[in-house]
């Protein structure tokens, strides 16, 4: 573990205008995150901070904005790849090839610390984070696995070691969900971190996958009707519940509390659908022509990568705001 000296940290001040709200159908304010002419993508929000991957130094870096502060902070500058970001609190984790391979990198806002998570010879990628655990897909054998790493004690742990593909982990206090191939098709799989006790929750023979955790809640990607839709399975309750029911495809689900997020085809791109559980209602977040996708929700902030602008680019809707007219 080493401390950074090399950290950007800017007050940016974006112009009024990329800051303009923007009438989506919704209350809240839609506002563009990045201006750089480069590709930024795969955002993920936690609280008022978002990271994302970032090519505008010609590789891929992880870069982070506040939305308290305005201050940006470019994470990493080595000159491999960093990407696949995720945040908890003060903690930055991501997948990163300085070594010729993918380890597991987290740094530490408040320590200003780097530290290498992983350092087995296999490949470890898709991390995922929360509180003092970290979770990752574990390529050091022929099969992929679950590992995890609980930064209180120090040690790396292996959650899954059936065959042949288990991956895409989502963390959610003790509890930990994930893809499971083991019977051929694609199921989601529920871990007791601390009892060890593991859960199939899908047994359709058709896929689920994409699963996103919070508290009670898991959501995920499901293709039983021959084509995608969201469904959510709550713990507190053992009740499945399909969310989506359109004709077109919608996938890559995130939740927050009683909103799910999601990418939907159902008018020909690619745009951000909400739903909420308080009052079964769906609404549309974006409207652009471009495609919208990859969407993560933390609270009253809904993020996702752009193309409106021509290349990727982050914006951001706040649901506690209300959109001009």
């Amino acid at each position: 573990m080493r401390r950074r000296y090399m950290i950007i940290a800017v007050l940016v001040l974006l112009p009024a205008a990329l800051l303009a709200m923007q009438a989506a159908g919704m209350d809240g304010a839609e506002r563009q995150v990045t201006t750089d002419e480069a590709d930024q993508y795969m955002p993920v929000v936690d609280g008022d901070r978002i990271v994302w991957t970032d090519t505008r130094n010609g590789n891929e870096d992880i870069f982070l904005y506040n939305l308290t502060s305005g201050n940006l902070t470019q994470v990493t500058d080595e000159p491999e790849r960093q990407y696949s970001p995720a945040i908890s609190g003060t903690r930055v984790v991501w997948a990163d090839t300085r070594h010729g391979k993918e380890d597991i990198y987290l740094y530490d806002l408040q320590s200003g610390e780097e530290t290498r998570i992983t350092d087995d010879p296999g490949v470890q990628g898709d991390p995922s984070i929360e509180g003092v655990r970290i979770a990752w897909a574990d390529v050091r054998t022929l099969n992929v696995n679950v590992y995890l790493f609980d930064l209180r004690v120090g040690n790396e742990t292996p959650v899954t070691e059936s065959v042949p593909f288990q991956g895409y982990p989502a963390l959610s206090d003790d509890l930990i969900v994930w893809t499971d191939n083991r019977y051929s098709n694609a199921d989601i799989y529920l871990g007791n971190l601390t009892t060890g006790e593991e859960t199939r929750l899908t047994i359709n023979e058709a896929d689920q996958y994409e699963a996103a955790f919070d508290g009670d809640r898991i959501v995920w990607t499901d293709t039983r009707n021959e084509h995608r839709d969201i469904y959510l399975y709550d713990l507190s309750t053992g009740e499945e519940v399909q969310i989506t029911d359109d004709q077109a495809d919608q996938y890559e689900p995130a939740i927050s509390g009683e909103r799910i997020v999601w990418t939907d085809e159902r008018n020909g791109n690619r745009d951000i659908y909400l739903y909420d559980l308080r009052n079964g209602e769906e609404r549309q977040v974006t409207t652009d022509e471009a495609d919208q996708y990859e969407p993560e929700i933390s609270g009253d902030y809904v993020v996702w990568t752009d193309e409106r602008n021509g290349n990727r680019d982050i914006y951001l809707y706040d649901l506690s705001e209300r959109a001009s007219t």
